[in-house]
C-alpha cells in the first residue's frame, strides 16, 4: 500500500512535466506575421477574422482597421506566409501587395471596396 502513495505522485509529475514539454515545443512552433490588407469597415474585420482563423494551422487573428495591418499567429509546420497571403486574396482582399481575386472583389459591398 505504501509503493502505491509513492507510485501516484511520481506518475502525476511525469504527467505534468511531459505536458509541459509538449507546450514548450509547440509554443516553439508558432509564428506571427502582420499582413498589410485592402480592409476598409467592420464588415472586412469580421470577414477576414471569422474566415482566417479557420485556416489550417492559424492560432489567432487579430485586424488593425486604423492601419488596416491584419496580425496572424501560425503553426509553422501546418502553414506559412504565402498560404495565408492566399487565403486573404480569396476572401477579396489584398494582402501585403499580392492582389485580392476580382471575382470576389466585385461581389464585396461597397463599403469594402478600396477608394479609387
Amino acid at each position: 500500500m505504501h509503493k502505491l502513495f509513492l507510485i501516484i505522485p511520481l506518475v502525476l509529475f511525469c504527467s505534468l512535466m511531459s505536458c509541459g514539454n509538449n507546450k514548450a515545443l509547440s509554443q516553439k512552433n508558432i509564428e506571427g506575421i502582420s499582413i498589410k490588407t485592402s480592409a476598409q469597415c467592420g464588415m472586412c474585420q469580421k470577414t477576414l477574422e471569422d474566415n482566417i482563423i479557420y485556416e489550417k494551422g492559424i492560432r489567432a487573428v487579430s485586424l488593425d482597421l486604423d492601419t488596416q495591418i491584419l496580425t496572424v499567429r501560425y503553426d509553422k509546420r501546418k502553414t506559412n506566409a504565402d498560404k495565408i497571403i492566399a487565403a486573404i486574396n480569396k476572401l477579396g482582399y489584398d494582402a501585403n501587395g499580392s492582389p485580392a481575386n476580382a471575382e470576389v472583389y466585385k461581389n464585396l459591398p461597397d463599403c469594402c471596396k478600396k477608394e479609387e
